[in-house]
């Protein structure tokens, strides 16, 4: 699994408040997050990751 890949969509799930926020590059994030479970599997993702994944996407709700 590549840790990489998973902070920089963490990253770039929620908004930043800036002016170069974009809302869609967030939904591909969550997208991506959710198909990267789903591919992976929940039982066999590193406990921590597999909680900010869910945490990210639980703020991300805020957004919609």
């Amino acid at each position: 699994m590549q840790q990489e890949v998973f902070e920089a969509l963490l990253r770039n799930a929620l908004p930043k408040g800036k002016e170069s926020d974009d809302a869609e590059t967030r939904k591909a994030a969550v997208r991506s997050l959710m198909q990267a479970v789903k591919t992976i599997g929940m039982e066999r993702m590193p406990v921590g990751v597999l909680k900010d994944c869910l945490e990210v996407c639980y703020r991300a709700l805020n957004d919609y």
